[in-house]
């Protein structure tokens, strides 16, 4: 995301960004977003920045009962 509308956005969805994991990259959305045709996915595992970026595009507001109790 070279461009400060991709850079906001994933500052707005990304909750916590774990490399602590060699070769494993495990992304956590923040509350009321999940992964796209994976509602009620907030964490994924990653093998790759690129892959994260990738993914991050294509987020999408979560429905879940925990997100709407909380937003």
């Amino acid at each position: 995301m070279k461009d400060d509308r991709g850079k906001l956005k994933l500052l707005k969805v990304v909750q916590y960004w774990d490399t602590d994991e060699p070769g494993v990259i495990i992304v956590t959305l923040n509350d009321g977003w999940c992964w796209e045709n994976e509602p009620g996915e907030h964490v994924k595992g990653f093998d790759s920045q690129k892959d994260v970026l990738n993914d991050i595009k294509n987020v999408q507001r979560c429905t879940c009962n925990i997100c709407t109790n909380k937003i």
